[in-house]
């Protein structure tokens, strides 16, 4: 990642997710600003196993980051992209 901000952004995500992992609660992202892919690899780096993803499809619509080429891979408890 290019912005300064994102490894200390990891580092308070994890604190809270590791919070709610320890009352047997997950931590989810809303589809917004943020790309599919950096979304996946944020949840890779924190690494809590209690992240997920609210699919808001409109979301990704109006900020334009979804893509025809996008295919997504969906199990019962995760989704993953790739192009």
């Amino acid at each position: 990642m290019t912005d300064a901000n994102y490894p200390g952004v990891v580092a308070a995500i994890k604190d809270v997710a590791e919070h709610c992992r320890n009352l047997g609660l997950e931590f989810w992202f809303e589809t917004g600003q943020e790309t599919p892919v950096t979304l996946l690899r944020t949840i890779e780096r924190v690494g809590t196993g209690n992240l997920g993803i609210n699919l808001d499809p409109a979301n990704l619509i109006s900020m334009a980051r979804a893509t025809r080429s996008m295919r997504w891979t969906c199990s019962a408890s995760t989704c993953a992209t790739s192009t």
